[in-house]
């Protein structure tokens, strides 16, 4: 069974270890620099939502976004 871990911080040389040690592979921002996270996130369009809710808060203002996800989890 293959494990992996997927993070959206930078990997600490002892998580890196462990994974290593566990046969894990780790997806984190920044790591591996062939794949990981940030140009997954790019190549995809899968934006994660905490950089939505400060893109779209930031561009429509707070009290239009609010009103629009109220509308959506309606």
């Amino acid at each position: 069974m293959s494990h992996g871990l997927q993070s959206t911080l930078k990997p600490s040389i002892d998580t890196l270890k462990y994974a290593e040690h566990m046969e894990m592979k780790v997806t984190a921002w920044r790591y591996p620099s062939d794949g990981d996270l940030e140009k997954l996130i790019e190549e995809k369009k899968l934006f994660p939502l905490p950089y939505l809710v400060r893109s779209l808060s930031f561009n429509l203002g707070f009290f239009t976004f609010l009103w629009i996800l109220f509308l959506i989890l309606l």
